[in-house]
């Protein structure tokens, strides 16, 4: 088994950070190749540039006392058009060039990593031993946890990620996975078979495993950490940096996220679903009025019908019409129950009533304590 770990670098003043911190883990019994991405744009300012420079310095110097386990790697990504330059672009030149050196396709293993992050000693022997654990998994997210002591945004924003998705675990959905492009992996074969990398600026994690985990097995590997930075950040529209930056540069400091009545509506969405026949398809009259109007708009009663034409069973229904229901979808309809139903509320009364809603206990606790609750759930999580 080959573990290729794709990391992306622009403007990035530690990149050997992050490459000692993997040269620093346990030894692994096969083969690790580091791929560094180094990419700009074609409009990118003097002090990018020069740091990107400092960087392919850094590489070739650390090269030459690197263990000899570790092959590295580095491709330059230079005038890249403002157009597609960005993370996604930079993963894909990555995970492209991992495809193509990789041996056996099936069994080789493209990690994510960012240049800024840093990870447990175990991080490269539990990304081997989850996949040849499991040989019909094909995509995994993997642990992570930002530094809780930097910043109070920082705790808002991680504890948002994990309620988001213990939310829709509370609902029932089944593709309520974490997708952070830091700390996912996948074979190189399901790679290439759904199309590689996307191009975008921001988002590409979100996107590429979602188009992925509705038809492969999906794991969690929750025995390894990875340590994404907690800095702020204006390089992407949304996601961890952005989120600081924007919180830090806010008058008000309160993080406000869902509503924890969105997730109890889309419990009986699920619930309904659940309930299902492939003969008798769908009862719309049990769905809240608050989501027909949603899924009319998406033609949902259409889609069933022909979902109903293609389906053999009962257990195939019900997986198409999640596979309707994709990532996508679901993300479409939160934001539309947040947008005319539950006006989004504080993080700190969000998880403390979906708490209640989920344990029946009501808890007073600070934001730090409910992040380390939140993290405690995700970790138990096995597969």
């Amino acid at each position: 088994m080959e573990l290729f770990v794709v990391i992306p670098c622009y403007n990035e003043p530690d990149v050997v950070g992050a490459l000692q911190s993997i040269a620093q883990c346990d030894i692994p019994t096969s083969t690790v190749t580091i791929i560094v991405v180094v990419n700009e744009s074609d409009v990118a300012r003097t002090d990018v540039l020069q740091c990107n420079q400092k960087s392919i310095a850094d590489i070739n110097n650390w090269e030459l006392t690197k263990p000899a386990w570790i092959q590295i790697i580095y491709k330059h990504a230079k005038q890249v058009p403002k157009k597609i330059a960005g993370v996604g672009h930079a993963r894909k030149i990555g995970m492209d060039l991992a495809y193509d050196l990789s041996v056996n396709k099936k069994e080789t293993i493209i990690s994510c990593f960012d240049a800024d992050c840093r990870c447990s000693k175990n991080y490269l022997n539990d990304v081997f031993e989850a996949f040849s654990t499991y040989p019909k998994h094909d995509v995994a997210s993997i642990y992570f946890e930002h530094d809780s002591k930097q910043s109070d945004a920082i705790v808002d924003y991680e504890l948002f990620l994990r309620y988001h998705v213990q939310g829709l675990r509370f609902a029932g959905y089944p593709y309520a996975y974490q997708t952070i492009g830091s700390s996912m992996a996948v074979r190189a074969n399901t790679y290439k078979e759904f199309g590689g990398m996307n191009l975008r600026k921001a988002g590409d994690d979100f996107y590429f495993l979602h188009k992925i985990i509705p038809y492969r097995n999906f794991l969690e590997i929750n025995t390894c950490t990875v340590f994404p930075s907690a800095r702020k950040s204006d390089r992407v529209p949304f996601g961890t940096g952005h989120a600081v930056a924007k919180q830090n540069a806010s008058i008000c400091k309160t993080y406000y996220t869902y509503h924890p009545a969105i997730y109890a509506q889309i419990k009986k969405l699920i619930t309904t679903i659940e309930a299902s026949t492939l003969i008798d398809g769908i009862d719309v009259m049990q769905i809240p009025s608050e989501i027909t109007t949603f899924l009319a708009n998406e033609n949902f009663v259409h889609a069933v019908q022909q979902i109903q034409k293609q389906s053999k069973s009962d257990t195939l229904f019900h997986q198409n019409i999640y596979r309707w229901l994709n990532g996508f979808r679901m993300l479409k309809l939160v934001h539309y129950l947040r947008d005319m139903s539950f006006t989004n509320i504080p993080i700190h009364q969000a998880v403390q009533e979906f708490w209640c809603m989920l344990r029946k206990e009501r808890l007073q606790q600070s934001n730090k304590e409910w992040l380390e609750v939140f993290r405690s759930l995700e970790k138990a999580t096995i597969v």
